[in-house]
């Protein structure tokens, strides 16, 4: 007589707020499900700060949208660790993990040359005293660890109620403190281009753009977002920085990116540059990716279980 063997169960990490996942994640949760299903793998939704779990009942642990981890970062890290001590499959790696959810990832990156638009960092009230080298007095301030554009605020670096703004902000125990940027008004009408790669290939581009008399592009401030050809020419170039970066991440940490997402806007000469690259939980707006983009991620993650 033969017996079944035991399933391979891989977690989708979200929070208590979305405990069957953001309406992207769930929607890949579910194409792939017939796919993993077939070579023998359970997915399902976990939320990363339940108490009650057991971890090691897991073959691998993706990160999806635990997206409060932002309020609680030093518990964040700590379950990473404990992931880590434990032998838990973790996507992406822990040690991408710990590097990418503080946005100081930026300077290395920079270091490393590739275009970044220009930051500076602040992280106490008597920092505020500095210079900035920008070409506008115009800026946008947020988290060094944030997401979903919480936490940000758009002045006149010149504005004494503006610098009230940033100094509240500063006092709200923010972890990491915050990163100024000079506002690109380009952002208004040429909104930010996302590269989307699963496993070192590029999936899909997206084009977000705000609301009118906005500038965050995130739906929850009315932005919206459309596909791109890959095959568009002005597209090509941030498509190689994109590659160039997951191959850099890949030889820095001896490791190969389960996915990452790369933002770029026009900085004011008007050239794209990288806002942030995503290693952590990002949205990876998969309803855009087309079906054998989504089976190749699925071979990917049965290939890494398996």
């Amino acid at each position: 007589m033969t017996t079944n063997p035991s399933p391979i169960r891989l977690a989708l990490a979200t929070c208590v707020r979305l405990p069957q996942l953001d309406e992207d994640s769930h929607f890949l949760w579910q194409a792939l499900i017939p796919q993993l299903a077939a070579a023998g793998i359970v997915a399902q939704p976990v939320v990363w700060n339940d108490p009650t779990v057991d971890w090691g009942q897991y073959d691998a642990v993706w990160l999806r949208s635990p997206w409060d981890y932002v309020s609680q970062l030093g518990a964040f890290v700590g379950w990473i660790d404990h992931l880590e001590n434990d032998g838990v499959t973790l996507w992406n790696a822990p040690e991408v993990l710990r590097w990418n959810t503080d946005k100081r990832y930026l300077k290395d990156l920079e270091m490393a040359g590739f275009s970044v638009l220009k930051t500076a960092w602040i992280e106490s009230e008597f920092e505020m005293a500095s210079s900035f080298t920008f070409d506008s007095s115009d800026v946008v301030v947020k988290p060094i660890v944030g997401a979903s554009g919480k936490g940000m605020a758009k002045g006149n670096w010149l504005d004494a109620n503006f610098l009230e703004t940033v100094n509240a902000l500063l006092k709200s125990q923010l972890p990491g403190g915050l990163m100024v940027q000079p506002y690109c008004k380009a952002i208004e009408t040429d909104g930010e281009v996302s590269v989307v790669v699963w496993a070192g290939k590029v999936s899909h581009v997206t084009q977000k753009r705000p609301a009118s008399g906005e500038y965050r592009i995130h739906p929850e401030y009315g932005g919206c977002m459309e596909g791109l050809a890959l095959t568009e020419p002005w597209l090509q170039p941030l498509i190689e920085q994109t590659e160039a970066m997951v191959a850099w991440c890949n030889q820095r940490f001896n490791t190969t990116l389960l996915y990452a997402r790369a933002d770029f806007i026009k900085n004011l000469s008007g050239s794209w540059c990288l806002n942030e690259l995503e290693l952590t939980e990002p949205c990876l707006y998969a309803k855009l990716a087309l079906p054998q983009s989504i089976a190749f991620l699925g071979q990917e993650i049965i290939r890494r279980v398996c």
